[in-house]
């Protein structure tokens, strides 16, 4: 769809498996890389196996000034700072919601989201989607110890809910709690922190029996439930199941919202492996979508 002289320069900080945003800069660059095409991250370290290419800003700042080049930017970045000619906007969560970036984007940039709730009340509505994930199948899975002796919660991005953490404790947590004999957890947060890697990673969820998220955004629902926990997200609310599950259709399968869900995280968990496979389809969709915008937006 493009001509495979065009060269991407992804403004991607160092790489870091532990955040999600950086994470899918990453794995953005190395599926393009893979397509064929030259591929630059500014940043130290990439993906292992990655065929991307890293550079110094500076340097990005003087490729980008070529017509050939498109720079890719997070929404986190404000304004255009490599001066780039051709500039695609990756909108990886609300403008603005991490109290850094722009709200507004400049006209002559290509917009694209990670998922259409980020871009449901901006100018950006139907924006085309690259929603590209790695699924993570041989990092995590369930070990089968004979024992999981703890219980976990993780809140993340869960404290920018509308509706405060402790009310949702009281009403969606507290009255299952205890027949269910989750009396005493602790914060997943620090864990995941301190992992030094992902099969440290993996390890600290095999050990974990329920697995608790505040953040109703976040792909550790979905890796908790494949390392074998039973995956809870806590419900708000103003989000319903059912918009929960059209928004983040990754939480379909094997993840309950709220504790008098269980049932369906357990009659749905053996479809997270097939939804991981078609994942990797739709992850090849997402670039063919970007290359079009790229073409009619720059007809490069």
């Amino acid at each position: 769809m493009i001509n495979k002289n065009t060269t991407f320069v992804v403004w991607s900080y160092n790489f870091s498996w532990k955040v999600g945003g950086v994470y899918a800069l990453h794995f953005l660059a190395k599926k393009l890389a893979d397509r064929g095409y030259r591929v630059f991250c500014i940043a130290d370290n990439t993906i292992k196996h990655s065929k991307v290419k890293l550079i110094s800003r500076h340097y990005a700042a003087e490729m980008a000034k070529r017509n050939n080049v498109v720079v890719i930017y997070p929404e986190i970045v404000p304004g255009n700072p490599l001066s780039a000619k051709n500039t695609v906007r990756w909108i990886l969560y609300y403008p603005g919601g991490h109290g850094v970036g722009d709200t507004l984007y400049a006209e002559d940039e290509c917009k694209i989201a990670y998922q259409d709730i980020f871009v449901e009340n901006t100018p950006y509505k139907g924006c085309e989607l690259v929603n590209i994930t790695d699924p993570n199948t041989k990092n995590f899975y369930d070990m089968k110890l004979d024992n999981r002796p703890n219980d976990a919660v993780l809140v993340k991005k869960g404290r920018l809910c509308a509706q405060p953490i402790q009310e949702r404790v009281d009403k969606y947590l507290r009255p299952f709690a205890e027949s269910l004999g989750i009396t005493n957890v602790h914060a997943f947060d620090e864990t995941i922190e301190f992992s030094k890697t992902m099969e440290e990673l993996n390890l600290a969820y095999n050990s974990i029996r329920y697995f608790i998220s505040f953040d109703m955004e976040t792909y550790h629902s979905v890796l908790a439930a494949m390392a074998g926990c039973i995956s809870v997200i806590v419900p708000s609310d103003n989000v319903t199941k059912y918009d929960l599950f059209n928004k983040m259709p990754c939480f379909k399968n094997g993840v309950a919202y709220g504790l008098d869900d269980l049932d369906h995280a357990k009659s749905t968990k053996h479809l997270l492996y097939e939804y991981a496979q078609k994942t990797e389809s739709e992850n090849e969709e997402s670039i063919d979508r970007l290359e079009k915008v790229i073409h009619d937006k720059f007809g490069l």
